[in-house]
């Protein structure tokens, strides 16, 4: 699952990519944390593919917090107005699911 996770959250972050550029023409460093984030999402699955057991388990964990905190910056853009909620309510529905994937492989079917 953890490939499948992986890919899901690199699709993701190239459909946020739209987003943030809307987000960044009204809010530069909203834009550049939230562009930080979604790499940190994709970035620590590689490195947990890459680790065994603890480690991995612990890139996973950091991957789902980088998750929460995408998902809360579009929060923070729709309540700032940036961007409408029917703009982000498909992006939101994915990371949701990387969530849910994640929360799977870290505490029920598929943990480490």
């Amino acid at each position: 699952m953890a490939l499948q996770v992986h890919r899901i959250a690199l699709e993701a972050v190239k459909r946020l990519a739209a987003v943030i550029g809307a987000i960044g023409r009204h809010d530069r460093g909203l834009a550049k944390q939230r562009k930080a984030a979604a790499s940190s999402i994709v970035l620590n699955l590689g490195e947990a593919e890459g680790n065994d057991g603890g480690t991995g388990r612990a890139r996973l964990f950091s991957a789902a917090g980088s998750n929460r905190e995408v998902r809360a910056a579009l929060e923070l853009a729709v309540a700032w107005g940036y961007v409408s909620a029917a703009q982000v309510e498909p992006l939101d529905a994915e990371f949701d699911r990387v969530a849910a994937m994640l929360y799977r492989l870290t505490h029920g079917r598929g943990a480490a």
